[in-house]
This record gives structure tokens, C-alpha cells and sequence, in this order.
């Protein structure tokens, strides 16, 4: 009969805490001075989204989270999701104004003569503006992959060069490369016809003041 008992009660301890872990971890209330320790919970509830999780690792970081004091995690990501929605739109608004691509690379080696204290890749872009607007200045980041799509690196560019209505010209970026990391190396040794190299905007200004995307209060 203890046998039975104990049988039953890590039944009951094992659904409450499988069972309600969504229901639980939404439920609780942000405070910024227990950041780490709320942010620990959501990484272990497995029916919230990577995308999700990071957000919250994010938040935890900001001088922003304040906002957030006192509503509950359910709340936040009702926000963030209504967040990523107008992002998303902004987004494709970007897309659709702004081609940015990669034409050509070319892997430079450490010169420190030259001013190169480490190798670097060096991209050649185009940049068409396709739509009937000018801008003033954009930002995004070019995500770097071989060619089975794994990702390699990341780099950031933001032009301040405006970019007026019909207008294609083209610019020269530079990357510096950590030659101990072994994903950045694979992709300085790679022809540019190996690499898949996506562009992803990340805010816009236009000439006559609005301003769209993630990043579009960092844009003067």
C-alpha cells in the first residue's frame, strides 16, 4: 500500500510539473531585480520559441525592462508579439524600397602597414533603390552562409549616404575576421559563389522625416 502511495504522489509531482509549465511561466510577474532568475524559467519552458526565450535574455540586458515592471510574462509577450509583427511589415516595406547585394569579395590579408591588423573580407555591394521615395540613411546586416545554408557570421553596415528614387550605386564594406574562429575562416577561404550572403534590413530613414524598423530610433 506505501508502495501504491508513493507510486501516486510522483505521478502527481511529475503533471505539475510537465504538465502546467506553459500556463505557469506566463503567469509570472516581471521584476527587473529577478531578471535572472525569471529569465532561468523561461528557458526552461519548451513550448516557448527560441525566438521567445531570446527575446527575454535580451530584455534582461536592457535599461528598457522597467517598462515591463510588474506585468506578467503572458503580457510581455503579447507585446513583443505585436512587436515583431510591425517589424515584419517594416521589413518587407524595406525590401521592396531597397535591394542591397553582395557582387563581389575578395579575402585581404593581415597588413599592418596597410592598416590591417587582421584579415578581413572586403564586399563589393550594389544598392538600388526601387521605389518612388528617397532615403536619407538605412541600416541592416548582411548574415554570411555556406553553401548548405549554415550560418557563418554577421555584419552589421549602416549608409548614411542618402539614396534618392531610382538611383543604383554601389560601396565597399570591410570585415575583419578572427582567423582562431573556424566558421569566419571558412568563409574567407570561400569564393563569394560558395557563400549564400542574405541581407536583412533593419531600419530606414526617409528624406521627407518617417522612419521605419527595429532600429529606426538609432537613425539620425
Amino acid at each position: 500500500m506505501k508502495n501504491k502511495k508513493w507510486l501516486a504522489a510522483a505521478l502527481i509531482a511529475v503533471m505539475l510539473t510537465s504538465g502546467c509549465g506553459s500556463k505557469d511561466t506566463k503567469s509570472i510577474v516581471w521584476h527587473s531585480s529577478e531578471s535572472s532568475k525569471i529569465v532561468k524559467q523561461i528557458q526552461s519552458d519548451t513550448s516557448l520559441t527560441k525566438d521567445q526565450q531570446e527575446f527575454f535574455q535580451s530584455l534582461a540586458k536592457s535599461r528598457d525592462q522597467k517598462a515591463y515592471e510588474g506585468k506578467t510574462v503572458g503580457e510581455i509577450l503579447d507585446v513583443y508579439a505585436k512587436w515583431k509583427a510591425q517589424v515584419e511589415k517594416d521589413r518587407e516595406q524595406m525590401n521592396q524600397t531597397l535591394q542591397v547585394s553582395v557582387v563581389d569579395k575578395v579575402s585581404l590579408d593581415q597588413n599592418a602597414s596597410a592598416g590591417r591588423m587582421h584579415p578581413q573580407i572586403q564586399f563589393d555591394i550594389s544598392i538600388a533603390n526601387v521605389s518612388q521615395n528617397d532615403i536619407q540613411t538605412f541600416k541592416g546586416r548582411f548574415i554570411v552562409s555556406d553553401a548548405s545554408g549554415n550560418e557563418l557570421f554577421r555584419a552589421d553596415y549602416l549608409d548614411t549616404m542618402p539614396v534618392m528614387a531610382g538611383v543604383t550605386r554601389t560601396d565597399t564594406i570591410y570585415t575583419d575576421i578572427n582567423d582562431t574562429n573556424e566558421k569566419e575562416v571558412k568563409a574567407y577561404d570561400s569564393p563569394l559563389s560558395d557563400l549564400k550572403v542574405t541581407w536583412e534590413p533593419t531600419a530606414m530613414k526617409f528624406m521627407d522625416g518617417p522612419r521605419i524598423g527595429e532600429d529606426k530610433n538609432e537613425l539620425r
